[in-house]
């Protein structure tokens, strides 16, 4: 089935459905376009190849490399990514203009990708690896799972990343000024050096978020939050004395 898949792409194919491929090199070769539905993909590798305007819907990818793979424009829709010691490795990936929805990328290895107007919907991407990420400040991330993950020194500045989980997650020194971070989870999170300065902090869990450490001006919070973060500076708040 493998040797069949590649041969019909060579053949110029590239609409497949329900395929099995396994221990595939499709490194460099030029597949752009391909339209994939319930195909399961082990252990294939698609580094450097040129996979522009691929659309996967309900495919499965395990070990699989996509290093420095041309994706950009494609489009993930209930795709995984994950089996438990064979995650997915992008480094150094063309992922401009690609979205990923209701898909699973746990563990994933993003280091060097290029995420410029990327679109995360409802994705999972606990303990993915997002380090040295070109961003540039704009990216969307909504409902997403980015637990644990590492966006250390990220440019995610005017991002929508509304209701998205970063608890535990490296967030040193990443830029989020001017973003939506409503109902935003940072429970836990590395946020040393965090910019989050002209923020909508509203309903965002701060408690590892410290006043002395991080320059808040210009964010919006609840009253409530307000509090925490008092607390967690070692203010104390007190009724005027009548």
């Amino acid at each position: 089935m493998s040797d069949d898949f590649q041969a019909r792409t060579l053949a110029g194919e590239r609409t497949f459905r329900n395929l099995d491929v396994s221990d595939l090199d499709l490194s460099y070769e030029d597949i752009a376009g391909l339209n994939l539905r319930g195909c399961t993909f082990r252990k294939v590798d698609f580094s450097a190849a040129m996979l522009e305007g691929l659309y996967a819907v309900d495919c499965t990818f395990v070990g699989c490399k996509f290093a420095r793979a041309h994706l950009s424009e494609s489009k993930f829709e209930r795709c995984t990514f994950y089996e438990a010691d064979a995650e997915c490795d992008f480094s150094s990936a063309d992922l401009r203009l690609t979205t990923f929805s209701d898909c699973d990328l746990r563990l994933a290895k993003l280091e060097n990708v290029r995420l410029f107007r990327a679109n995360f919907e409802k994705t999972n991407a606990t303990g993915a690896n997002f380090y040295n990420a070109e961003i540039k400040g704009a990216i969307r991330l909504v409902e997403c799972d980015f637990r644990m993950v590492d966006l250390r020194s990220a440019d995610l500045k005017k991002c929508d990343l509304h209701k998205t989980n970063f608890e535990q997650a490296v967030l040193r020194d990443t830029n989020m000024s001017e973003c939506d971070l409503t109902e935003c989870n940072f429970a836990g999170a590395d946020v040393w050096y965090l910019q989050v300065k002209g923020a909508d902090l509203r309903g965002a869990n701060l408690s590892s978020f410290n006043l002395r450490e991080m320059d808040m001006s210009d964010t919006i919070i609840y009253k409530q939050q307000g509090e925490v973060l008092l607390q967690n500076a070692g203010i104390t708040l007190v009724d005027k004395e009548v």
